[in-house]
């Protein structure tokens, strides 16, 4: 088969087909005006681009000839020249750093410079998604969208080498509207989609949002609808198919009617997809439904007799009703389906979900979006046939850790392990050493005939050899998701396939001029580079389908995709530990035998060993078989270490994990081997929200199965990467090996850290850190608790019932240098499911909250004396070999905040930060004298006595307020009473009880001495907190510079 569709396999368009074609219905061809004029422009721009040298020439050269004939004379934006307001401007500075973009579509004048559209323009050798050689090795699309934010109104992006224009909406670099050259010189509706997306008329709009924009959010909105909408209606026809075929075929197994539930469900979407793309008879579905109806046949199931009769046509072929024979396993013959009861009454169901258009509004990614959201309703269904409980919370998405991965991640990870892949291919055969061939080497190699005894090869011959091994090589590769999910990353991955080796082919006929080799492609590339696996079945067959949406075709069958996609436990190959064991050397003996996979690329499930997420089986045979597994295990952490001895020599792993394995102490040996043990190893915070399902922060880890190089840390941003330290990995190897990608952006601030952890004893080292108690867990306790009893709190109370009943702490209730005791008691005993030591509760101890605050004093800390419960919201400091005020002073100090924040860099992520007892072990207390001891310790002190006397007039205060309103309760905002101007005063009383003119006065005059009071504390407290940040910054030896860079450091924090 001809590579001829790469292109369009490749693409993602920003607008839902029927979107354009509706709006191009009032933009006539007719109605652009000068269009033979225009034709000819981009005739011209087409000849120069295959005939002429213009291949060769650089980008600047004509970059001002192809703004000027394209923009402003086929677009009609007006240039400069002559004119005071113009809509093109050339080589545009931005106003944040000076940078240029080599075009920028807006409107401009002397004094105004409001940029639109960022255009970014390279020769037409140069591959748009493909790493330049630049510093910061960006592709042509990655350096356009680093412009584009610069712009404050930019909404669009224009990418282009002159053969191809590319437009980009700024929010994503995933999907884009495309034409080439030839095809705007050969098809007037391409030229006419061209003109109606990128004119002037139309992309922009001086005073407010354009047609194109307004296009775009209706887009946006309509394929939301789309989906939600068809999401809907598939879930009702999948649960009714479901119900029916149980209540008409109760002498089957419901989980084997279940399978073929899905099975149908899989063929009719299969069906939709292919009538509306043309590769079965539009409307098949609809006249063998007609053709059941109006039949002689008085059966109550003809409609189901006729569709049986549909999927035989399909799996076997039909040329009288042009059907093709598509096989592959879908439409295989299975005597349990064939042989249901299915009414008639079932299929109007169906009828619905034909009448979405899979070619204009339902695309593969939406559908495989679509089938993810699927697995959680098929885990639910099946959890009620086997009467087992099913928790949603629980289901096959969580327990599973199934999320949905967009194209944006797949495309970025697939460049970063394919390409490079490539890449290493090309310098294995040495590309930089091809000679540059000159229309003379092709007039040489023309007169040439071939002859094996000659030892030289010519220069065209030398590149043709050098294509032909590295298409042979590409040929070879083999990857590998291991958690394949619903084949995102492996629909990737053969879309890249397909545009590399359209590539070689096209490189191979330029040489040979002209002969093409017919290969069927589609169906080697499933056969042979392909692979995945995954625990869940129904996941596996959600990839093959999409594949077979993706690949299915008028001529070929499909591809059996059964020796390439399989269902099993990819981390345990020993039968009897799970019942999906997998043998790898078994299932992929063609990999496994030539050193393994070429690339390993994935979203692997994020499942925790605690609770009931390992069974005790799983837990011992991880903790034999893998070398990384600690006392936390997560499933993430497994399938990097078994993907690694799965790779090759040489290959490439990416996958996206939670990126709390680059600090947490249960993952130090994970970070540890792969810095020993990867090469080229990238690892890149995530700030873009990965899974709208899912609420965790996520990073990539790349890395090549080669020798340790220098480490990339990076970050992504709106699609966008932006590499912030390149550092070797002894740098990052120290015992805790912690990868704070933050704290490497800036130089002064790791030499900062590193000051402060060079001065230091850790506090582990001069106390002992213990953890709360933990009240409830179902299964736990004596009498054994259970979901309800957890659910209602049952041994929580708001009074002393008995002896038994201590007071009790929420995480809220410690706060910095005081506690806020909110009037709660908690039963304390054996029926508490980890009732901890009482010791730890009775002792004098430092109280922690285990979450930080945002601000400038992230840490909550507290000295207390008295016996009191808490739970593992806060974590306790005993047995201390130093004074405790001394570590409490140091903990609640700026310079702690500013360490804790840098260190493990808890703030970059969106869900709730904590450190856990492990991180608060590791805090630094400086190594300092008795008397630099005392300053802090003293200061201390003074700020412990100063909290007793603002609680004591809040305490007053409060009393007299309840007393004289007559209430039983005053709300917490009344403790800031003191920043309350005299109108809030009066409002906040009179929103507890109405009260006269005089009664006013008396409060106003009471609130006012009252604050007085608290104005003088608060100050005061200002400057304790000051005098002790200064002496734990003296303690550690901080410069006057350092304090400052600190300073700044935790402002910048809280923005």
């Amino acid at each position: 088969m001809q590579l001829s569709q790469a292109g369009d396999m490749m693409q993602h368009y920003i607008f839902n087909r029927k979107q354009i074609s509706d709006g191009l219905k009032h933009d006539k061809l007719e109605n652009i005006p000068d269009f033979e004029r225009k034709q000819q422009i981009v005739a011209n721009w087409h000849y120069s681009l295959t005939q002429s040298d213009l291949e060769k020439t650089k980008e600047e050269a004509v970059q001002g000839d192809f703004l000027t004939q394209i923009f402003s004379y086929i677009l009609g934006y007006k240039g400069r020249f002559g004119k005071r307001f113009w809509n093109l401007q050339q080589e545009q500075k931005a106003i944040m750093d000076g940078t240029k973009a080599d075009g920028a579509l807006g409107y401009f004048s002397g004094s105004v410079c409001d940029t639109r559209v960022a255009i970014e323009l390279k020769d037409a050798k140069t591959d748009l998604d493909r790493k330049q050689n630049r510093a910061n090795n960006e592709s042509p699309v990655e350096q356009a969208f680093s412009y584009q934010y610069k712009y404050k109104n930019c909404r669009w992006v224009i990418v282009s080498n002159f053969k191809e224009i590319r437009l980009y909406h700024a929010s994503t670099m995933t999907e884009y509207e495309q034409f080439f050259m030839r095809d705007l010189k050969e098809d007037d509706q391409t030229f006419r989609k061209f003109c109606f997306l990128l004119s002037k008329e139309h992309l922009i709009d001086h005073d407010g949002r354009s047609k194109i924009d307004i296009l775009y959010d209706n887009n946006e909105k309509e394929e939301a609808h789309i989906s939600h909408a068809f999401y809907r209606d598939y879930q009702k026809v999948s649960t009714e198919l479901f119900s029916h075929l149980c209540e008409q075929n109760n002498h089957l197994d419901e989980l084997v009617i279940f399978g073929k539930t899905q099975k149908i469900l899989d063929r009719f979407i299969f069906m939709c997809f292919c009538e509306d793309t043309g590769l079965l008879p539009r409307h098949e579905f609809r006249e063998v439904v007609q053709a059941a109806r109006h039949s002689f046949d008085m059966s109550s199931t003809k409609i189901w007799n006729q569709l049986k009769g549909l999927f035989h046509s399909i799996n076997q072929g039909n040329p009288e009703r042009h059907i093709n024979r598509f096989n592959g396993g879908l439409f295989k013959t299975d005597d349990v389906l064939d042989q249901l009861v299915i009414l008639d009454d079932i299929f109007p169901l169906f009828e619905k979900i034909t009448a979405y258009d899979f070619s204009t509004e339902l695309n593969v990614n939406i559908l495989g979006h679509i089938f993810e959201q699927s697995i959680n309703d098929i885990e639910e269904i099946k959890s009620e046939i086997t009467d087992s409980a099913f928790d949603a919370e629980q289901g096959k998405r969580k327990k599973d850790g199934i999320f949905y991965t967009s194209p944006g991640v797949t495309k970025f990870l697939l460049q970063e392990t394919l390409l490079n892949w490539i890449d290493d291919r090309k310098q294995e055969l040495h590309e930089a050493d091809l000679p540059n061939l000159t229309e003379k080497d092709f007039e040489t190699y023309r007169k040439t005939k071939p002859d094996k005894r000659r030892k030289k090869l010519l220069p065209v011959e030398q590149h043709i050899d050098f294509y032909r091994k590295l298409q042979e090589r590409l040929r070879s590769i083999k990857i590998l998701d291991p958690a394949v999910g619903s084949g995102a990353f492996l629909n990737t991955a053969f879309d890249y396939l397909i545009q590399e080796g359209d590539k070689i082919n096209k490189k191979l006929e330029e040489m040979q001029e002209g002969q093409a080799e017919l290969f069927d492609i589609n169906r080697y590339i499933l056969n042979h580079n392909l692979f995945g696996v995954d625990l869940n079945k129904e996941s596996v067959e959600i990839s093959k389908l999409s594949l077979w949406l993706k690949t299915a075709n008028k001529q070929d069958e499909l591809t059996s995709l059964d020796d390439n996609l399989k269902t099993g436990n990819s981390l345990i190959s020993q039968q009897g530990v799970s019942e999906k064991a997998f043998d790898w050397q078994q299932e992929f003996p063609e990999a496994m035998d030539d050193g393994g996979f070429d690339i390993v690329i994935g979203n692997p499930p994020y499942v925790f060993a605690r609770g009931k997420g390992f069974s005790d089986d799983e837990k011992a045979y991880f903790n034999i078989h893998y070398e990384l597994a600690e006392y936390q295990m997560n499933t993430y952490l497994l399938f990097i270490e078994r993907s690694y001895h799965l790779l090759k020599e040489g290959g490439w792993f990416a996958f996206i994990v939670p990126n709390t394995c680059l600090t947490i102490d249960s993952f130090k040996r994970m970070r540890r081997f792969l810095l020993k043990n990867t090469g080229n190893l990238k690892i890149i915070n995530i700030y873009d929200r990965m899974f709208a399902e899912a609420d965790v922060d996520t990073c990539f880890i790349i890395f090549q199965k080669a020798t340790p190089t220098t480490v990339k840390l990076g970050e992504y941003v709106n699609e966008h990467v932006d590499i912030v330290a390149d550092v070797e990995p002894d740098e990052l190897l120290d015992e805790q090996s912690i990868i704070n990608i933050s704290l490497m952006k800036n130089k002064q601030t790791v030499d900062v850290m590193r000051k402060i952890e060079k001065r230091h004893l850790d506090l582990g080292s001069v106390a002992t850190v213990k953890s709360g108690l933990v009240a409830y867990e179902v299964g736990r306790g004596a009498p054994v608790q259970t979901k309800d009893m957890k659910d209602n709190r049952v041994y929580h109370s708001d009074q002393q019932m008995d002896d038994t009943y201590w007071r009790y702490l929420d995480g809220r209730d410690v706060c910095r240098y005081y506690i806020d005791w909110r009037g709660n008691w908690l039963k304390y005993g054996p029926n508490l499911a980890a009732k901890r030591r009482e010791q730890i509760f009775t002792v004098p101890r430092i109280l922690v909250r285990q979450i930080p605050s945002k601000s400038t004093y992230a840490i909550n800390a507290v000295y207390t004396e008295k016996e009191i419960l808490n739970d593992r919201n806060s974590n306790n400091i005993i047995d201390f070999q130093k004074d405790p005020l001394f570590l409490l002073g140091v903990m609640n100090s700026k310079v702690i905040t500013f360490w804790f924040i840098n260190k493990f860099d808890k703030f970059q992520r969106k869900t709730f930060p904590q450190f856990k007892v492990k991180d608060l072990k590791m805090f630094p207390i400086p190594d300092v004298s008795e008397q630099e001891e005392k300053q802090i310790t003293d200061a201390v002190s003074q700020m412990l006595e100063l909290q007793r006397d603002k609680s004591q007039v809040l305490h007053t205060m409060e009393k007299v307020v309840l007393h004289e309103l007559k209430i039983d309760q005053l709300p917490v905002r009344f403790q800031s009473f003191y920043e309350w101007d005299a109108d809030e005063r009066l409002a906040q009383i009179d929103g507890l009880r109405r009260v006269s003119l005089t009664e006013k006065n008396d409060w106003l005059a009471y609130f006012q001495d009252r604050k007085g009071i608290m104005v003088q504390l608060t100050e005061k407290e200002a400057e304790l907190n000051e005098k002790i940040d200064q002496y734990t910054a003296d303690a550690f030896g901080l410069s006057a510079d350092e304090i400052k860079l600190i300073e700044e450091n935790l402002r910048e924090f809280q923005e």
